[in-house]
């Protein structure tokens, strides 16, 4: 076989059909990722309250979509969230060695020391959290904020935990969602996580 030895026009015509392909081959997965990265929400200002760790999230939109705080505390099976967004407070329970099925509703059971004690609508929010709505019920806001000792029923069983620092943190949440949060827009939580 004979080969031609390769001109420089040769050159620029196989540079150009590999750019051409690169372009069309690589591009629409590129363009994919800003979406990807854009599912995921973002800070937009951190939060503090004694233990309790958390922040503002956006939505993809760059909207506030809730403010949450995170009991960090260590070596301890549970880990409790308190989040408020557009339909109140919040709180999820998360343990590593639950394997729940998501998505499933239910009215769990909560008591609050002597002051509350009352079926709260909750749902399993992924295979190792449940999230109780307490929406804006000022009697379990208000029993949250002054009792020492939770129980919450749920698929999981019963739960018991201590409430330190309770007070301040939902303070913190209240005064975030007045700041960021508009009352009367739904929340879109699929998008934060």
């Amino acid at each position: 076989m004979i080969y031609e030895p390769i001109t420089k026009g040769d050159i620029y015509v196989r540079r150009f059909i590999y750019r051409f392909l690169l372009v069309v081959c690589i591009c629409p997965i590129l363009m994919y990722f800003p979406q990807v990265a854009n599912a995921q929400s973002t800070v937009i200002r951190n939060l503090k309250s004694g233990f309790w760790k958390g922040a503002v999230k956006a939505n993809a939109q760059g909207q506030a979509s809730y403010c949450y705080l995170l009991g960090q505390k260590s070596n301890e099976e549970f880990n409790i969230q308190l989040y408020w967004n557009r339909k109140g407070f919040h709180v999820l329970i998360y343990s590593k060695n639950w394997s729940l099925i998501e998505g499933e509703e239910f009215q769990g059971r909560v008591k609050i020391d002597r002051k509350f004690n009352e079926l709260v609508d909750a749902s399993v929010f992924d295979s190792e959290s449940i999230d109780y709505l307490f929406g804006h019920n000022n009697k379990a806001i208000d029993a949250f904020q002054s009792g020492s000792r939770i129980t919450m029923e749920g698929p999981a069983g019963e739960r018991t935990f201590q409430l330190n620092g309770t007070r301040k943190a939902i303070d913190v949440l209240v005064d975030c969602a007045d700041e960021y949060l508009a009352p009367d827009e739904e929340p879109d939580m699929a998008q934060e996580e």
